[in-house]
């Protein structure tokens, strides 16, 4: 099980996306807006970061920046967003992203990515400990 924090302004979208992910036996935090995030990541520990890029508040991409460069974390990210052209995506994997998934997403997928980037940091965790 992993604590993820999903950041998704869309309140149907991030209900899914919380149904899914607790589907996978993950506990899910839900916030609407980018401050919320940033208020949640002060306070809470969690093993990924599910975040739409064009969030109220603070954005996707402030809320990658808060967790690399903030608060130094290298907890994954995966950053969502309706509009993906390339330029956006090489930004945010250059800000820290792990990854990006555009919208509307399979619920596959989802899951897939959300796996992946979990068992590459838990990989990663046990090399340099």
């Amino acid at each position: 099980m992993a604590r993820i924090l999903v950041c998704e302004d869309d309140k149907l979208l991030s209900r899914i996306i919380e149904r899914i992910l607790c589907g996978e036996n993950h506990e899910v935090t839900l916030v609407t807006d980018g401050n919320s995030a940033i208020d949640k990541l002060r306070l809470n520990h969690f093993d990924l970061i599910v975040s739409d890029i064009n969030m109220p508040g603070k954005s996707g991409m402030q809320i990658v920046y808060f967790i690399r460069n903030i608060i130094q974390l290298p907890t994954p990210i995966l950053l969502t967003s309706a509009s993906s052209n390339s330029d956006q995506v090489r930004r945010a994997k250059k800000r820290g992203a792990n990854d990006f998934l555009p919208k509307p997403f399979a619920v596959d997928r989802l899951k897939r990515k959300t796996n992946q980037l979990l068992q590459n940091h838990k990989r990663l965790s046990i090399i340099s400990a």
